[in-house]
């Protein structure tokens, strides 16, 4: 894949938007090229067919999520406020991204890359909860857990089906109310204190 343009990033929402609409096996190229708004040789120079651009949809956002856990998790206070913090990031980058945080969890098996995209997934989000925890575990603001990868991973799927749930079959996401819930009943139960 060669390196994207801009008009591509400026595109994303509305190629994520076929994807979501259309699903995987009933989105074409020409359905890509009409939402990118470019001509199709030039979409084609960029992308061998629909699956690389799901592709590259997928790990854009990967990359996004990534980029908001590490600020939450590298920033200021305790790891219980840090985890909080988390959550909230990933939910915020959800309500940005909404249509492609879809299509990821939508489309996690369709490009033949699900090991490679799990494995982002876990460096993008679990490495750094599983360090969090790691972290309240010893500064008392979260309780010790047996197992940090099993817990990131339940941080995560609470998050990741709170937010389709919003977004999916309520049709409205507010980031807010969603971390809300969240946080009362993840972030707390994980409370050193408690």
């Amino acid at each position: 894949m060669r390196p994207q343009p801009a008009w591509l990033l400026s595109s994303a929402r509305a190629i994520a938007e076929v994807f979501v609409r259309k699903g995987f096996g009933g989105t074409r190229m020409d359905d890509l090229v009409t939402a990118s708004g470019v001509p199709r040789a030039t979409l084609y120079y960029h992308f061998r067919g629909k699956d690389a651009v799901l592709s590259w949809l997928m790990h854009s956002t990967i990359g996004h999520l990534a980029t908001a856990v590490r600020t939450a998790t590298e920033g200021p206070g305790n790891a219980r406020d840090r985890l909080e913090s988390t959550v909230r990031a990933v939910l915020a980058t959800t309500a940005e991204y909404p249509e492609a945080c879809r299509v990821l969890i939508g489309n996690l098996d369709q490009t033949g890359q699900l090991a490679d995209t799990v494995a982002e997934l876990v460096a993008a989000f679990h490495a750094p909860v599983m360090a969090v925890l790691e972290e309240g575990a010893a500064d008392g603001s979260l309780r010790a857990v047996g197992d940090p990868a099993g817990i990131a991973s339940a941080v995560f799927g609470a998050v990741t089906i709170a937010a389709l749930q919003a977004l999916v079959v309520e049709g409205e996401f507010d980031a807010d109310a969603v971390g809300d819930s969240l946080i009362d009943f993840v972030v707390r139960g994980l409370r050193g204190d408690a």
